[in-house]
């Protein structure tokens, strides 16, 4: 038995490209060769099958040795010589002066400068290059001129402007070759990258309980990462003593040894480092973008499910978003497969639960079409429009694509066209991040929720949820609000396995406290998912009402969790946390039991039976009528539960009582809340009831109020 001919034409591209010192695809194809030769000998009888195996190991380990030396010639690409490394030290120490000196810190400015002159004449001795030489001692010269103009030593500045050229083209620090005048420009502020436009839409300053929150949650894996502030711009930055971190280096894990020598700056391996290089962001290695990428850039992350068999989910109208979004750089997307079975993943290339960045998106004569990218670089789609597919590449298609299905087999590289259709079946979910600068207005609040407060699960009760009330100045003519909704995560573990579930619900309720959970019924109701990012939309139009309510859910509530909650907004806005007036509780347990379970008022004969508790307000300010009043009523969830609030008497007689009956309205199963505002000092009776007679059971009332008060049992 003959050897596959794809076993032979690997062979020979790997020979050949190792030939050429292109090492990259000569280990690819070499590991190619590899399998295929492996495949043919445990499918095979063959007496050669053995040699064939021999054969197979040659090639890995001649692959290996490529990969090897790859590594070994970037390393020592990539590492700056020591004069290089010193020379720009010397240049970003005098840019921490310049930044000084500009923000009219002249003391901060001159004792930099002069930390400068030092290191710059310091490192002069040590560098073997004579033109860097020369450039530190230009530098050095215009800093000293500088210190001494700002210090009145000497009047420098007609000088400074006919410094030696030689040195302006090294000292990018001296704008145009001349220091501005000494008026003092306005402080300088922190980088808000794409968000810099945004007007902060509400107060400037951090609340107590703000300010506690950011201090807890700045202990990332046992380690103090304080939140950056304009005050640290002013922080100098000086190397004549080398800085000693007290929680020792960083040390590199095992991976990283194989590929990486040192933890280094990036201005120690290429010059000028950016994160964002031109208009684009390399996001391609970053598997999970939506959390990465809002991490880097501050983008807005965003999570859509594929779910196909959900009312919810318009197919068409996600295409169309992606396809018009991608192309006006509004969005950077991936899209990450679910679970897939071996035999699945053999027979379509696609790696289980795994991200592919999403390149491009095309129509194309009732086609559509995305190009992904396997981060791996490596390991491609086999299906439809992939470069196997014999089936669907029309002459046509390869033009509008500028794609040659031949020419990419030769090489994998990872990138691939799939059509829509696919990716609906194959895929589980997109990651999307949103450039900030579709919205004008932003704000942002810090908040805790202690476990123990309210229930385990909101399924009853969500009035102990935290509740924010949303308030808008425009967008009558239409726009859009987002909320971020982001959690804290402080421990590797608590990321590997996330366990607490959050969402944002929205409702219309006028921005007051909402109870239930389905009454009124959500506007927006959210999914309660395991990420740190939430994301849900509120699109306006002219009969969108000016007030929506947002509150924070989680499944179960276990532990403290600790969050954020932004919006990004096309017009002004208020964001505010729904404070609790409520400064005093009593909680009071009874029962239905014989006599006393007397149902509900369609049966007036036992209704009147049914306990009851009078409570006595009593107001901070004499007589006052401004006391609010909350009452929760908790039973067996098999009946159906209601309330009735009598006012007995006002302490003020000159006063009208606000009501004289008020109940919780529809009987519900095992919960019922009833929230009174504006009642005046007096006495009010309590009847908690069930909907039928006869029902027997165990109750609580747990009553809060903004002012003292007194409880007793009438009944």
């Amino acid at each position: 038995m003959g050897l596959p001919e794809e076993v032979i034409n690997a062979a020979q591209m790997a020979v050949k490209f190792d030939e050429d010192n292109q090492n990259e695809i000569a280990s690819y194809y070499y590991q190619a060769a590899a399998r295929f030769l492996i495949e043919t000998a445990n499918s095979s009888s063959d007496e050669n099958s053995g040699a064939w195996k021999e054969k197979a190991q040659q090639y890995l380990n001649r692959a290996e040795q490529l990969k090897d030396k790859k590594i070994k010639e970037s390393k020592s690409e990539s590492v700056k010589s020591k004069d290089e490394v010193l020379s720009e030290k010397c240049h970003f120490l005098l840019s921490q002066a310049l930044d000084a000196d500009e923000a009219g810190l002249k003391d901060t400015a001159v004792q930099l400068y002069m930390e400068s002159i030092e290191f710059s004449l310091n490192a002069k001795k040590e560098i073997s290059d004579g033109q860097i030489q020369q450039k530190l001692s230009n530098l050095a010269k215009q800093a000293l001129d500088r210190a001494e103009e700002l210090k009145g030593i000497s009047s420098s500045r007609q000088n400074l402007a006919t410094v030696s050229e030689e040195a302006s083209g090294t000292a990018d620090w001296v704008r145009g070759n001349t220091f501005q005048e000494s008026s003092v420009k306005p402080k300088a502020t922190l980088h808000r990258g794409s968000s810099q436009h945004l007007k902060v839409s509400g107060r400037d300053t951090y609340t107590e309980e703000e300010k506690l929150v950011l201090l807890t949650t700045s202990k990332i894996n046992n380690l103090n990462f304080v939140p950056f502030m304009n005050v640290d711009l002013a922080e100098k930055f000086q190397y004549a003593i080398p800085f000693t971190d007290k929680e020792g280096p960083l040390i590199l894990s095992p991976k990283q040894k194989r590929d990486f020598v040192a933890w280094v700056r990036p201005s120690e391996f290429c010059s000028e480092p950016k994160m964002v290089d031109g208009e684009t962001v390399d996001y391609f290695s970053i598997k999970q973008t939506n959390i990465d990428l809002h991490a880097l850039t501050g983008w807005i992350p965003e999570r859509l499910a594929i779910r196909t068999k959900d009312d919810d989910f318009n197919a068409d109208s996600v295409f169309e978003n992606l396809f018009t979004r991608l192309h006006k750089g509004d969005v950077l997307v991936t899209v990450a497969t679910g679970d897939l079975s071996p035999g699945e993943e053999e027979r379509t290339g696609l790696v289980s639960t795994h991200a592919y960045a999403v390149l491009d998106v095309r129509k194309v004569n009732g086609l559509r079409l995305l190009q992904l990218k396997n981060p791996w670089s490596n390991v491609r789609w086999r299906g439809n429009y992939s470069e196997l597919d014999r089936l669907h590449w029309t002459p046509e298609l390869k033009r509008a694509l500028n794609f040659d299905p031949n020419s990419a087999s030769m090489f994998d590289n990872g990138i691939f066209w799939i059509d829509y259709e696919s990716i609906l079946r194959f895929y589980d979910v997109f990651y999307m991040n949103w450039n900030p600068g579709l919205f004008s207005h932003t704000f942002c609040v810090h908040q805790s929720w202690v476990a123990g407060q309210g229930p385990i699960k909101d399924v009853y009760n969500i009035g102990e949820n935290p509740q924010f009330r949303l308030e808008l100045s425009g967008g009558g003519g239409g726009g859009a609000v987002w909320i971020l909704l982001t959690r804290h995560i402080t421990q590797l573990e608590d990321f590997k396995q996330n366990r607490e579930y959050i969402t944002v619900l929205v409702y219309k309720n006028d921005g007051k406290r909402v109870y239930y959970p389905y009454d009124p019924p959500p506007y927006l109701d959210g999914v309660r998912i395991n990420s740190p990012h939430y994301l849900t939309k509120i699109i306006l139009n002219e009969s969108s009402p000016k007030r929506f309510n947002l509150v924070v859910s989680q499944y179960e509530k276990m532990h403290t969790i600790y969050y954020s909650l932004r919006a990004y907004a096309t017009c002004p806005f208020r964001l505010e946390k729904i404070e609790n007036p409520y400064r005093f509780k009593q909680e009071i347990s009874g029962e239905w039991k014989g006599i006393t379970a007397g149902g509900c008022p369609n049966h007036p004969s036992t209704y009147q039976n049914n306990p009851r508790f009078q409570v006595t307000l009593e107001s901070a300010r004499t007589l006052g009528s401004d006391n609010s009043l909350l009452v929760f009523l908790k039973g067996p969830k098999q009946y159906s539960l209601g309330m009735k609030v009598t006012c007995v008497g006002l302490d003020d007689e000159t006063l009208t009582a606000p009501f004289k009956t008020k109940d919780s309205g529809a009987y519900r199963s095992g919960f019922v809340a009833l929230e009174l505002d504006s009642l005046p000092a007096g006495t009010y009776e309590i009847m908690p009831s069930t909907f039928s007679p006869q029902q027997e059971g165990p109750f609580f009332l747990e009553l809060k109020s903004s002012c003292g008060m007194t409880v007793t049992r009438v009944r």
